[in-house]
């Protein structure tokens, strides 16, 4: 257990209008709320446990398990629950075996639905820690926790090296808002940024919020510069969008654009 004495030291003669403050402390601190932590800290606000729990039982925040290792969290917001997220839910719950409480036995998953993930236009979408599903449906469950599990067994950490030998032949700009994401833009960004170090092309890569073109994710824009001979710099000549980004190889991306000399010559073939 967390040790609570750091947290409830804030709160020094504190009444029962401290509880919820208290209970939300605790909860960041050590995930969820155990019984010992309720039994604390009703003795700190002079309440029975019984009350403490009462009041945590009541709002939907509070937990009383602790987290699975990695979070599902699937919608039900207006547009996801019209597409299904219900059934959705169910399915996640019946793949993973889950028949009590919202944690698998393994303590791998936690399930929870939640009010809004941000990609109504991907409904029903679900969200396994920071990587989002869209169009969701109940017979593709199975493939979603697949791919998450074998994306994890495979992540490499990597940061791109710095490039500073010239300068950038042009900017790519990777839509990341909640809709690209879920189209799988973070996956576009880091396979471009993989291609770019291979081919040392110097391009600039950079990460945009929300565009207002959900319908067309992911989304990607690139800016291409050409050399003016007249005052010896390189200026933005083209900027062109590349929707639903994901069919295109990031290597051609990179390697088809930026590489070529004749880069106008390039555009009328992609």
């Amino acid at each position: 257990m967390t040790d609570l004495q750091p947290i409830l030291k804030k709160y020094p003669g504190a009444t029962r209008d401290a509880l919820i403050p208290i209970l939300q402390e605790v909860q960041e601190a050590q995930g969820y709320l155990s019984r010992d932590c309720v039994i604390a800290i009703g003795q700190h606000l002079g309440l029975p446990a019984s009350k403490v729990y009462g009041v945590a039982t009541f709002y939907n925040q509070f937990r009383f398990q602790p987290l699975g290792r990695y979070n599902i969290q699937v919608c039900r917001g207006t547009a996801c629950h019209v597409k299904g997220s219900e059934a959705v839910f169910n399915s996640v719950r019946k793949q993973l075996g889950i028949e009590e409480g919202d944690t698998d036995s393994d303590g791998l998953f936690t399930v929870q639905k939640v009010a809004c993930l941000g990609c109504c236009t991907l409904a029903p979408a679900v969200q396994i820690d920071e990587t989002t599903y869209g169009h969701v449906r109940t017979d593709t469950v199975s493939d979603m926790i697949t791919d998450f599990l074998a994306n994890e067994a495979n992540r490499v950490p990597r940061t791109r090296k710095e490039q500073n030998d010239g300068e950038a032949v042009g900017e790519v700009r990777i839509g990341l808002g909640s809709c690209c994401v879920a189209g799988g833009s973070a996956k576009i960004r880091d396979a471009l940024e993989e291609s770019l170090e291979t081919l040392k092309c110097r391009v600039d890569v950079k990460p945009v919020g929300c565009v207002g073109m959900c319908h067309q994710t992911p989304l990607v824009e690139v800016l291409i510069r050409r050399p003016d001979e007249q005052k010896q710099q390189i200026t933005a000549k083209t900027a062109f969008y590349i929707p639903k980004s994901r069919p295109m190889k990031p290597e051609r991306l990179s390697g088809g654009i930026f590489v070529p000399k004749d880069y106008y010559g390039v555009l009328k073939a992609l």
